[in-house]
């Protein structure tokens, strides 16, 4: 019985460690896109969210306006508002990099044999394969928007744009995003 045992504990061991090293960064297949989708959307991104969000509600209930002076289109464009929840907004900075940084699968996984569909091309083509990324990315960009960091902030936007080009839902957003770190910048 207690040899029976020991081969169970060994067998499993095993398993573990070929299902850790199966679902590297470095391997492209369904089971690690899955794999590296669950921690970064339950863990990291969830985690920095409810910090981002935490922060945006002490914004909205430390700002106050001055109605003497035009009001601001953000309340952010005020440099006292930007200060409020920074130590939450840095959690979301960090808690996005920790996601980008550990889940991020940029290689392309092998091509199918014969001809591609419009939809699988398109999948082929992306430069990004972990599919919460994209909340992550906006996530990061929104915390330094939110901190007054507008130029960083205008950054993040452009290499959004950059790394999602072929998805309109996000590019459309991380352009409107754009606009909107221009504005308060002042650039034309």
């Amino acid at each position: 019985m207690n040899r029976l045992r020991h081969i169970y504990l060994f067998a499993g061991i095993v398993t573990l460690m070929l299902g850790l090293t199966a679902c590297s960064t470095q391997k492209n297949t369904a089971g690690s896109r899955r794999y590296h989708a669950i921690p970064a959307h339950f863990n990291t991104m969830y985690n920095g969210q409810v910090a981002f969000d935490e922060g945006v509600e002490a914004q909205e209930r430390g700002h106050t306006d001055n109605y003497n002076e035009l009001l601001p289109m953000f309340v952010v464009a005020d440099a006292k508002t930007a200060k409020i929840g920074k130590n939450n907004f840095e959690t979301a900075i960090t808690k996005a990099e920790k996601a980008i940084k550990k889940h991020s699968i940029k290689r392309k996984p092998k091509k199918p044999q014969g001809k591609m569909s419009a939809k699988e091309h398109a999948f082929y083509n992306q430069h990004e394969f972990n599919p919460y990324l994209k909340k992550t990315w906006m996530l990061f960009a929104d915390a330094q928007f939110r901190q007054g960091n507008f130029i960083e902030a205008a950054s993040s936007y452009n290499y959004i744009i950059r790394l999602y080009a072929n998805d309109p839902d996000i590019n459309s957003v991380a352009r409107a995003k754009l606009a909107r770190c221009y504005v308060l910048l002042e650039w034309p």
